[in-house]
């Protein structure tokens, strides 16, 4: 995994504190010493990293159509994290 996508992961938990003014676009690793990490992070990056297939494939990582699956559940996961975000700020008010 990118730091890019690390970075897009954690800053998409709503529970993450920054400090004022904090750069989110150009922190760089070192930066990442100043935030807080969310409560909920953890688990997103569980589910980005080990991916909930809906389709039926068998668990080979070294077979093509499973690491398309993969790729494409990943894809999906980022393209949608603003909504992920929602429904976690929905969650914590309810």
């Amino acid at each position: 995994m990118t730091f890019d996508i690390l970075k897009r992961i954690i800053f998409a938990d709503p529970d993450t504190k920054t400090p004022e003014n904090f750069d989110i676009e150009g922190a760089s690793i070192d930066d990442m010493d100043k935030v807080k990490v969310g409560k909920f992070t953890q688990w997103m990056l569980k589910n980005f990293v080990v991916p909930t297939m809906t389709e039926e494939i068998a668990y080979d990582p070294q077979n093509k159509e499973f690491k398309d699956a993969v790729k494409r559940y990943r894809e999906l996961f980022l393209e949608d994290l603003f909504k992920m975000t929602e429904q976690l700020e929905f969650f914590e008010k309810v």
